[in-house]
C-alpha cells in the first residue's frame, strides 16, 4: 500500500515539473498607434480666385476744377496660383505657426472715366503676397480651424485707353493705350480657413482673405509724350479666396497613443 502511494506521489511530481518546464503562450498587445500632429514646417501649392474693388479719385492739381472727384470705380477679378511655406507649433488642441505665400495674378477690372468718357480706366493685379502669423484649433486628430494675420504685399498696374467718339460702352475697342503706370503695394489681411491632414505628410486646405491696401497715389506716364497723364489716389479692398495642398515634414515626430 506503501509502495503504491509513493509511487503516484512520484507521477504526480513528475507530471507537474514537465509541465512548469513548457513555454507560456500570451497575446501580444497591440502595437503603438502613431497619432497625427501639425507640429513641423511644410511648403505647398494653391490656387484660386480675387476680386480687388478699385476707387480712383482726381489728385491732379493741373485740373483743379475736377479735384477731388471720383474718376471711376470698378473691380478687378481673375485667376490667381502660387505656393506657399510656413511652419506650425502643436500645444494639445492648439496651433501657432508662421507662414509666407506669393502667388502670380492676372486679374482685371475697368470703367469708364467720369470725367471724360472718351477714356477707359483700367486696373491689374499681377502678383499677390502675404508673410502673416497663423493661430489654430484642432478640431479632431486631422482637422484643423485657423486663422491668419499680417502683412500683404502686391503688384498693379493702370492702363488709360482713349476709346472712339459716339456712343461709348467698355466694350468698344479702344483706339490705343494713352497712360500708364505700375505700383508696389502694401496692406494688411486677415483669413480664416480649415486644413485637414490626409496623411501625416499631406494635406488640403480652403481659405477665405479679405485685405485691404488703403489709398495710395499714383502718377500714370503719357505713352504719346514724356510728360505725368493723370494723379490720383487709388482706393483698394479685395476678396480672395483660395485652395491648395501641403507637403509637411512633422521633423518633431508623431504624438504617439499608449495603451
Amino acid at each position: 500500500m506503501k509502495i503504491g502511494l509513493i509511487a503516484t506521489f512520484l507521477c504526480v511530481s513528475a507530471a507537474s515539473a514537465s509541465a512548469a518546464d513548457l513555454p507560456i503562450y500570451t497575446k501580444a498587445p497591440p502595437p503603438p498607434v502613431a497619432a497625427f500632429t501639425w507640429t513641423g514646417c511644410y511648403l505647398g501649392a494653391n490656387g484660386g480666385g480675387l476680386w480687388a474693388n478699385k476707387r480712383w479719385v482726381n489728385t491732379d492739381i493741373t485740373t483743379p476744377d475736377l479735384y477731388g472727384t471720383e474718376i471711376t470705380r470698378h473691380t478687378a477679378s481673375g485667376g490667381m496660383g502660387g505656393g506657399e511655406v510656413g511652419c506650425d507649433y502643436q500645444m494639445g488642441a492648439w496651433v501657432i505657426g508662421i507662414q509666407g505665400d506669393y502667388d502670380a495674378a492676372s486679374a482685371t477690372g475697368s470703367g469708364l472715366d467720369n470725367n471724360n468718357p472718351r477714356f477707359n480706366d483700367e486696373s491689374n493685379v499681377r502678383g499677390l503676397g502675404t508673410i502673416t502669423l497663423r493661430g489654430g484649433y484642432s478640431v479632431t486628430s486631422q482637422f484643423l480651424l485657423y486663422a491668419r494675420a499680417g502683412v500683404a504685399f502686391e503688384r498693379d498696374r493702370y492702363n488709360v485707353y482713349l476709346l472712339p467718339g459716339g456712343p461709348i460702352t467698355t466694350q468698344v475697342q479702344s483706339l490705343g493705350l494713352t497712360a500708364t503706370g505700375s505700383q508696389d503695394r502694401t496692406g494688411g489681411v486677415v483669413s480664416i480657413g480649415g486644413e485637414y491632414l490626409i496623411t501625416k505628410n499631406w494635406s488640403v486646405f480652403g481659405e477665405f482673405s479679405y485685405l485691404d491696401f488703403g489709398t495710395q497715389t499714383i502718377t500714370l506716364q503719357s505713352t504719346q509724350a514724356q510728360r505725368p497723364f493723370l494723379t490720383t489716389d487709388i482706393r483698394e479692398r479685395k476678396e480672395v479666396v483660395r485652395v491648395g495642398v501641403n507637403y509637411r515634414f512633422n521633423w518633431a515626430g508623431p504624438v504617439v497613443a499608449r495603451y
